[in-house]
C-alpha cells in the first residue's frame, strides 16, 4: 500500500511537472534569424519604430564617457546580443527583445531603446518600451528561467554622472519585472488582499498640455471625473471642461483593484521623482481595510513599473467610461 501511495505521489508531481511546460505554437517571431529579419518586423508592426536600427550595447556610440558605466554592466551580465528570443508571458508563444537606436536625434545617436515584442498568435504584436517605465537613461534585460517559467531581470547603472567610473560599474539597480494586466511589472510571488474602499487620483499641469483631471472611484462602482485640462483634445487649447459622474464598468474597476494588490500599494514610498523638471505629478490616495490611507506622490509618473501602469489605466478610464 506505502508503495502504491509513493507512486501515484511521483506521477502526480511529473503531471505537475509537465504542465508547467508551456507548448511553443510557432509564429512569424521563431522564423527571425537574423538583425536584418527582426528589423525589417518591428518596422511593419510598428510604424513608431520605422527607423529602428539593432544595435549590441557594446556597438553603440554616443561619444559619452556615462555609456562606460552601462556597457561594463551589460558585459559582467553577459547581454552581448541585440535581439533575444523567449516566451516571457509563458502563454505559448515566443516573444522578442530588442535592443538598438531609434534615431530619436536623427542620424545622432543619442538614446538607446530597449523593447519588448509581445506575442498573441496569429501575429498579433503588443510593444512595450522600456524606456517609457525608466526614471533614468538606460536599461539592461536579462531573460531568466525559473521552474519553467520565465520572467526578466532589468537591470539600469546608478551614479551615471559620478566622476569615478570604476567604482560606479559595481552599482546597479535590478527588478525582476513579469507581463501583467499588458505591461512589465515588479514580479510578486504573494500578492496581498487588501479591501479597497475608495480610489482618488489628481494629476497636475506640466509645461505643456498634460491632462489635468481628477477621479473618485468607489468600490460600490460609482465614479466622478473632473476634467479641467486637455482631456479632450491634444492641442493646447483647453478642452471641455466639467464634473462628470458614471457607473464604473466592472472590468476596469475591478483590474484596477487587482493591480494595486499585486504591487502592494501600502508598502510603496510615498514620494517618487524623476531627475529632471517641467514633467507631470499626480497624487494616488487609496482608502482600505476600514479607513486606512494611503498616499502616493510621483513626480514623473513613473514611481515604479507598477504604478507607471496604474497611471496609464486610470487615464484610460477618462475616455472608456459612460460618463454623464
Amino acid at each position: 500500500m506505502k508503495n502504491i501511495v509513493i507512486l501515484a505521489l511521483m506521477v502526480l508531481i511529473s503531471c505537475q511537472q509537465d504542465q508547467s511546460k508551456v507548448k511553443i505554437i510557432p509564429t512569424t517571431i521563431d522564423s527571425l534569424n537574423s538583425i536584418s529579419d527582426v528589423e525589417k518586423f518591428i518596422r511593419l508592426k510598428n510604424k513608431d519604430f520605422k527607423d529602428f536600427n539593432l544595435v549590441t550595447i557594446k556597438n553603440f556610440k554616443r561619444n559619452d564617457e556615462r555609456d562606460i558605466v552601462f556597457k561594463r554592466l551589460a558585459d559582467s551580465l553577459n547581454v552581448t546580443q541585440s535581439f533575444y528570443k523567449s516566451d516571457i508571458d509563458n502563454n505559448g508563444f515566443t516573444d522578442i527583445i530588442i535592443m538598438g537606436d531609434n534615431h530619436n536625434c536623427g542620424d545622432y545617436p543619442c538614446v538607446y531603446s530597449t523593447l519588448a515584442l509581445m506575442s498573441f498568435g496569429k501575429d498579433s504584436i503588443r510593444t512595450i518600451d522600456f524606456r517609457k517605465g525608466l526614471s533614468h537613461e538606460f536599461g539592461i534585460p536579462k531573460i531568466i528561467s525559473e521552474n519553467n517559467r520565465q520572467f526578466l531581470e532589468f537591470y539600469s547603472p546608478i551614479d551615471l554622472y559620478g566622476d569615478d567610473y570604476k567604482k560606479a560599474k559595481r552599482k546597479y539597480n535590478k527588478v525582476a519585472l513579469v507581463y501583467k494586466f499588458d505591461a512589465f511589472i515588479e514580479k510578486n510571488e504573494n500578492p496581498k488582499q487588501y479591501k479597497i474602499q475608495k480610489i482618488e487620483y489628481e494629476t497636475f499641469g506640466c509645461y505643456g498640455s498634460c491632462p489635468i483631471f481628477q477621479l473618485s472611484l468607489n468600490s460600490d462602482y460609482s465614479g466622478k471625473f473632473r476634467a479641467e485640462h486637455f482631456n479632450f483634445e491634444k492641442s493646447f487649447q483647453k478642452g471641455e471642461e466639467g464634473n462628470f459622474s458614471a457607473k464604473i464598468d466592472k472590468t476596469h474597476y475591478n483590474q484596477l483593484v487587482e493591480i494595486l494588490n499585486y504591487i502592494d500599494f501600502p508598502n510603496l514610498k510615498n514620494n517618487y521623482s524623476v531627475g529632471w523638471t517641467d514633467d507631470q505629478e499626480s497624487k494616488l490616495k487609496i482608502t482600505y481595510d476600514n479607513g486606512k490611507t494611503k498616499i502616493i506622490s510621483d513626480y514623473g509618473l513613473v514611481g515604479t513599473y507598477g504604478l507607471t501602469r496604474l497611471h496609464e489605466l486610470l487615464s484610460e478610464l477618462r475616455h472608456n467610461q459612460q460618463w454623464k
